[in-house]
C-alpha cells in the first residue's frame, strides 16, 4: 500500500487537481497581433516606400497598391501620406481601429489590455461569449449595414460619402467583426492549450 501511494504522489501521475469546466487563460495570440498590425501599418507602407523614390522599393509598394484595388471597394476614396495616397480607403483603414478597439477592449481572455484592464470589463465579455451565435451575427450585420449601404450608393454614383462619414462607417464595420472574431478566436486557443486530464486506476 505505501508503495500504491508513493507512486501516486509523484508529479507525471498525478490526476489533474483542475476541474473539467475551469476556464483556461488562452496563449498570447501571437499571430492574431501579427495580423492585426499588418492591418495597421501595411496601408501606410505604400506610400512611404513612394516617397522615398528608391528604386528597389518601387516593387514592394506596388504591390501593396495592388493588393489594395484587389480588397478596397472605393480605392480613389483615401487619405494621402507624404503626398502619395494609402492603399486602402478611408473605411478600409478606419475598419482596422475598430479591430483593434476590440482587442484592446477584449485583451487575452475578457480581461481587457494594458489601462483597458482597470474598467472591469469580464462579465460583460462573459455575458458576450455566452449570447446566441444568431445574436451575435446580427451585431455584426447591423455593423455592416452603413458600410455596404455606402459603398453601393457610391458605386451607383447616387451618393458621395464625407471621409468622415467613411472612416464611422468603417469603424463600426470593423467594431462588429471584432466583437464578433476576437473572442471567437480567443475561446479557440484556450481550448487548443487545454490538456484532457488523465485518470488512473488501482
Amino acid at each position: 500500500m505505501q508503495n500504491i501511494a508513493t507512486t501516486l504522489t509523484k508529479p507525471h501521475l498525478r490526476e489533474s487537481a483542475s476541474p473539467a469546466g475551469a476556464s483556461v487563460r488562452p496563449p498570447r495570440p501571437w499571430l492574431q497581433d501579427t495580423w492585426l498590425w499588418l492591418l495597421l501599418v501595411g496601408p501606410l507602407t505604400a506610400p512611404l516606400f513612394a516617397w522615398t523614390g528608391w528604386a528597389i522599393l518601387k516593387p514592394f509598394a506596388d504591390g501593396i497598391y495592388l493588393l489594395g484595388a484587389v480588397v478596397c471597394p472605393k480605392l480613389s476614396e483615401h487619405f494621402d501620406l507624404l503626398g502619395n495616397p494609402l492603399s486602402v480607403c478611408a473605411s478600409c483603414w478606419s475598419s482596422v481601429f475598430g479591430l483593434w478597439a476590440v482587442r484592446l477592449l477584449y485583451g487575452r481572455a475578457g480581461e481587457g489590455m494594458g489601462i483597458f484592464s482597470r474598467l472591469g470589463l469580464s462579465s460583460l465579455w462573459s455575458r458576450w461569449a455566452s449570447a446566441p451565435l444568431t445574436t451575435r451575427l446580427a451585431v455584426l450585420l447591423v455593423a455592416f449595414v452603413p458600410w455596404a449601404l455606402d459603398t453601393a450608393l457610391w458605386d451607383t454614383g447616387t451618393w458621395s460619402s464625407p471621409r468622415l462619414f467613411m472612416m464611422l462607417v468603417g469603424f463600426l464595420g470593423g467594431l462588429g467583426a471584432g466583437l464578433l472574431l476576437l473572442p471567437a478566436s480567443s475561446a479557440m486557443r484556450a481550448r487548443l492549450s487545454q490538456k484532457p486530464p488523465t485518470r488512473y486506476e488501482i
